[in-house]
């Protein structure tokens, strides 16, 4: 089944909350998606990172907040995503700093970077990966400390 007509020029997304995860084959592949903000419980699971790293390979920037059941194995399986320059993870317990590490070491071109008051820490607000050159496009964030 294609997606639904209209979203084929569609290169920023945002969803999340009520939309669980077994509607993603509906809405992928999205050919000229940039910018993926996926939020929520039923949305930031192993099986949503399953269909993008599948189907949305030249992905840009993702955003992963609220993934209370995203696994660590979840997150390796966005390893195809070689477009990748910004990954943003917040509010998902199972990603630890050591676990992004792990997947910015599989991805020369990402180095982590956080958001939050928190000094380089199990404890910041946000873990982000990010290319060198996207550092500078970032919002201004009080705060941010970079590796």
């Amino acid at each position: 089944m294609a997606n639904p007509k209209g979203l084929q020029k569609l290169e920023h997304l945002t969803f999340g909350g009520c939309f669980a995860s077994k509607g993603l084959h509906v809405l992928f592949p999205l050919l000229k998606l940039k910018s993926l903000y996926i939020q929520g419980i039923d949305s930031v699971t192993d099986c949503v990172m399953r269909h993008i790293s599948v189907s949305q390979t030249q992905l840009q920037h993702l955003s992963l907040r609220s993934g209370y059941s995203l696994t660590k194995e979840g997150l390796q399986l966005l390893s195809p995503l070689a477009n990748l320059c910004v990954l943003s993870v917040g509010a998902c317990p199972a990603i630890s700093r050591a676990t992004l590490e792990g997947f910015t070491a599989a991805h020369a071109r990402l180095s982590i970077m956080e958001q939050g008051c928190a000094t380089l820490a199990e404890t910041a607000d946000v873990l982000f990966a990010v290319t060198a050159e996207h550092i500078m496009a970032l919002p201004v964030m009080p705060c941010v400390r970079v590796c």
